[in-house]
């Protein structure tokens, strides 16, 4: 019985290493072909950051411009003086190259590098004296608001229709929220002056009554001048201007607006 035992163990043992040793055969054969057709280990894709940019125009006289993003052309129809474009780049450079220029004539306007931008980002040419060149704000030289805020500061722009002066200088009562509270601020803006950053959480409604600096007399009692920062996040630029006679002699109508 032993030796029966003995008989079936190796008998055993002996279709185990003959199995062994076909599958060492198996995968041995296996590799070399895959040497020979220059297999690859597999890699993950990966995926580009992407920047969505939008571009918008604020300008005098009319244009047509040609926006690229490094060599990448993302519209030739962003037309002024206020429309606005917006492009999802892939961001596979370094740096961030953005140009504008003239459709018609090619000349550019704006040719500045910056570091790159992934996701959401805002770029306005802008043109506030007929005949000047369009360009491209640079970014404010002021601390980032907090997180969930945005900082606002307002500029004095030229009127839309020519029944409104353009007044040499004008006082603004800055007011947030509430209708007649107490400004937050007084100042006087010369033509194309600008207010300071006024940082408050997104959201806020900003007013704007507007005097003579001189007299006191009111041009604009704050009604139609109103902004809305619930859209908005870090640094907004928002011009404000006449756009018609208003409802008594001497005073008139002005509306914000976001610029850049």
């Amino acid at each position: 019985m032993c030796r029966e035992y003995l008989n079936t163990y190796s008998i055993t043992n002996y279709m185990l290493k003959k199995d062994i040793y076909r599958l060492s055969i198996f995968f041995s054969t296996v590799f070399f072909i895959c040497s020979l057709l220059g297999c690859k280990k597999e890699t993950a894709i990966v995926q580009p950051p992407l920047g969505r940019y939008t571009f918008s125009t604020f300008t005098v006289d009319t244009f047509r411009f040609k926006v690229f993003v490094n060599d990448f052309l993302a519209t030739d129809s962003l037309l002024s003086p206020v429309s606005s474009f917006s492009s999802v780049i892939e961001i596979t450079d370094p740096v961030l190259r953005i140009r504008m220029a003239d459709a018609k004539t090619n000349t550019t306007y704006v040719d500045t590098t910056l570091e790159p931008i992934i996701g959401a980002a805002n770029f306005a040419i802008v043109q506030f004296t007929s005949g000047e060149f369009p360009s491209l704000p640079p970014p404010p030289k002021e601390p980032p608001p907090a997180a969930g805020n945005a900082k606002v500061r307002f500029q004095y722009l030229r009127p839309t229709n020519p029944i409104v002066p353009f007044f040499d200088s004008i006082k603004c009562l800055i007011r947030r929220n509430i209708s007649g509270a107490v400004p937050i601020d007084t100042v006087v803006l010369n033509r194309l002056g600008l207010t300071p950053f006024y940082e408050a959480p997104a959201g806020v409604r900003y007013s704007i009554v507007i005097l003579d600096p001189k007299t006191g007399q009111i041009i604009h009692n704050g009604s139609s001048a109103s902004f809305n920062t619930s859209s908005f996040s870090n640094f907004v630029t928002a011009g404000f201007y006449g756009f018609s006679q208003g409802g008594t002699p001497g005073t008139f109508n002005y509306l914000i607006r976001r610029i850049y």
